[in-house]
């Protein structure tokens, strides 16, 4: 009798109607509770974010197996950085100086080697979470605080480029993952309901601004939309709208005390690369960007959360300035995917939607608290949202994973080195058995750093020490690894299609400085069309001012006559 009785209290599936759930209630205020057990959950994950931040600063240079040429890009701008040449001033870059800033101090901390780039990463993604938390500790449940600072911190930091599965590990376009989660810092500082203006909150997002202004001018645009639809439109509002300007202020004139930074020089790199890539800009390149946004869970929980918002929201709260902020954040952060995927490389989702929707939850959940009818519609809501943040982390917490897998010394001994001193910590693999691109040559570990050893033994054998060189082609990596003063001029790398176009060549000082050798890359590879569609284009200049001094099976040397 009394195990009937214990049987009969326990709950029947189905015999409350699903919006009614009271164990469902009880689970979102547990999300929205500011207890010891939630704060306790949120300092375990705070401590597993550090824990993971120790493992890319690291190992994360240490094994690549795609786009291996773009550790050599950064270490190559850091490489001039720590020389003392400023971006932009002594040489130009289709990037902002930010990125290698970050490389330089990485390189400094290791004493000039490759590590120099995991030491950067990691230390920002550092900053990063300490930033976020305080900015969400206060504002909103822990919970929620710590969900929106792990999405920054593994957004910035993942070593998997953005679009690849985590089986990819590699450095490349991690800049764009920078840009995201500063973004993100903007984007959660505007959401932020504004009964009370806050002087430092502003002065969050103005230093967030400027610092995205240079790292990538997109992302930038995309801030100061956000920044616009947040205009204050009462007094109140004022002491944010100071603290926006004074926090801008602070990082442009910080900018300036950089030595010889020129902005002008960084304003002439942005005009012409912007129109090199004016292009990616076409119709025909966002409706391609919006028909694949559509194909995100993540971006199609945008409009629903924000109706769901909006609809269950009181009448007479509707027209208020939060809603109104909401609904205009919510139609930014849809438009930015087609654009950010125009204009960014091989990406496929539109990664801020995935941010967007946990900030959205947060207005869910503590709607579904209030409201005592139609629950179903907000539970609905919620448990896709939950799903679609936790499938959004799965691949970035598998990417380091699939990290500490390559730190064996098993696995450490089928990587392939570079024969250069401050590129031990560098090791290549290759991804040719499941990388779909292989004959683009992106994958193949082996086969690159067989071409870059070449070009290092043709430099170590016919030329001298105290010569500079540059590349007539995507990238230049032997200043760094001959650890060689840089030459002066050049450019951080030259693709066709991205840092200039057939309608828009840059001058000679942009391509060869005042080096004085010139390599020419002879090998089938990514960069290959590009490669040779430059060296057809400078050929005159080429030739009249350089001369012929010996080849091998990779690469061409030439050196300026005298």
């Amino acid at each position: 009798m009394k195990a009937e009785e214990k049987q009969s209290s326990l709950p029947v599936f189905g015999s409350e109607s699903l919006g009614q759930s009271g164990w469902f209630d009880r689970e979102v205020a547990f999300l929205r509770a500011n207890s010891s057990t939630t704060r306790w959950i949120g300092v375990a994950i705070l401590l597993t974010l550090f824990v993971d931040l120790l493992v890319i600063g690291t190992i994360s240079t240490g094994p690549i197996n795609v786009f291996h040429n773009d550790a050599l890009l950064l270490l190559d701008d850091g490489w001039r950085v720590l020389n003392g040449q400023v971006p932009h001033r002594d040489f130009n870059s289709p990037l902002g100086p930010f990125e290698f800033f970050l490389v330089a101090g990485g390189m400094l901390l290791s004493r000039g080697t490759s590590q120099g780039i995991a030491i950067g990463i990691a230390s920002f993604g550092l900053v990063l979470a300490f930033w976020t938390w305080m900015l969400c500790r206060k504002r909103m449940p822990p919970v929620f605080g710590v969900i929106i600072t792990t999405w920054v911190v593994l957004t910035a930091t993942c070593p998997t480029p953005l679009g690849f599965d985590p089986r990819y590990l590699s450095c490349a376009m991690i800049y764009n993952r920078q840009g995201y989660a500063l973004l993100g810092i903007i984007l959660v500082e505007c959401a932020l309901p504004r009964e009370k203006s806050n002087f430092m909150l502003g002065f969050s997002s103005g230093i967030a601004s400027v610092i995205l202004g240079l790292l990538k001018l997109n992302f930038f645009g995309i801030a100061a939309l956000f920044l616009l639809v947040t205009f204050p439109l009462t007094r109140t509002e004022l002491s944010r709208f100071r603290g926006v300007l004074v926090g801008s202020g602070v990082g442009f004139l910080s900018t300036l005390l950089y030595p010889r930074f020129s902005f002008k020089s960084f304003f002439d790199d942005m005009s012409f690369v912007a129109h090199a890539r004016e292009s990616s800009l076409s119709l025909s390149n966002l409706l391609s960007g919006a028909v694949t946004c559509t194909k995100s869970g993540s971006f199609l929980l945008v409009p629903a959360m924000a109706i769901t918002v909006l609809i269950f929201t009181e009448p007479g709260k509707r027209k208020g300035r939060n809603v109104i902020t909401l609904v205009l954040i919510s139609l930014i952060v849809l438009l930015s995917g087609p654009l950010f995927l125009a204009t960014n490389s091989l990406e496929n989702r539109c990664q801020l939607a995935s941010l967007w929707i946990i900030i959205l939850l947060e207005r869910v959940s503590a709607l579904h608290l209030q409201i005592s009818e139609k629950k179903v519609v907000t539970l609905i809501v919620i448990a896709a949202s939950l799903g679609s943040t936790m499938a959004s982390f799965a691949p970035e917490a598998l990417s380091t994973l699939n990290l500490l897998t390559y730190y064996s010394e098993t696995q450490k001994s089928t990587g392939v080195q570079i024969d250069a001193p401050n590129a031990k910590n560098l090791r290549f693999y290759d991804s040719t058995s499941f990388y779909d691109m292989i004959k683009a040559g992106d994958g193949d570990g082996t086969f690159y750093s067989t071409c870059l050893n070449d070009g290092l033994a043709l430099l170590k054998s016919q030329s001298k020490s105290k010569e500079s060189v540059l590349v007539l082609g995507f990238h230049n990596p032997f200043s760094y690894l001959l650890r060689r003063s840089p030459a002066e001029g050049g450019s951080s790398y030259l693709l066709a299609g991205n840092s200039l176009s057939e309608n828009h060549m840059p001058p000679v000082s942009w391509v060869f400085g005042n080096a004085d050798l010139m390599m020419l890359p002879e090998y089938e590879g990514t960069h290959r069309s590009s490669d040779q569609f430059i060296q057809n284009f400078y050929k005159p200049y080429l030739q009249k001012n350089f001369h012929f001094v010996s080849g091998s099976q990779f690469w061409g040397l030439y050196r300026r006559n005298r």
